[in-house]
């Protein structure tokens, strides 16, 4: 995938929802809490009404959300492009539809997962990965809560 000079603009904040209570540390070899639901991670982000060019977005197809085991960043402390982060083997992707801008996501309670997303307009274009509100890349990451 190839991003494109007027895609749109992915300035948004996406926000992970962390397990303060229900989730343990397995580094220290306790057991994950027994759950009768399913395990999950809650992601969330400001949605996206302008093209990196500053124009008005009138067409967004919906949004593309990866998810790794892994960081998207770099050793140089530079993040993954998208079409490197798509050539992954270990990253999962989920689309989620244009008016929605959160999404839960079925996780192994185990496991840190680190997110990024991305816009995609009606002709298929794609914006950059999320950005802070400095433009300054970041990733969120969490652990899975257990929901009903």
């Amino acid at each position: 995938m190839t991003n494109k000079d007027d895609d749109n603009n992915t300035n948004n904040k996406a926000n992970s929802e962390q397990n303060n209570t229900n989730n343990t540390n397995n580094t220290n070899n306790t057991q994950v809490p027994e759950c009768t639901g399913h395990w999950s991670i809650k992601i969330a982000w400001d949605p996206v009404t302008t093209f990196v060019d500053g124009s008005s977005l009138d067409s967004l197809s919906g949004y593309r959300v990866f998810y790794a085991k892994q960081s998207f960043k770099r050793t140089d402390d530079t993040y993954l492009s998208v079409a490197a982060a798509d050539g992954l083997d270990d990253v999962q992707i989920q689309d989620v539809l244009p008016k929605q801008t959160e999404t839960k996501i079925i996780v192994d309670p185990e496991v840190t997962y680190y997110f990024r997303v991305i816009a995609i307009g009606n002709d298929g274009g794609l914006s950059d990965f999320n950005v802070d509100d400095n433009g300054d890349d970041y990733e969120v990451f969490g652990k899975a809560i257990c929901r009903s």
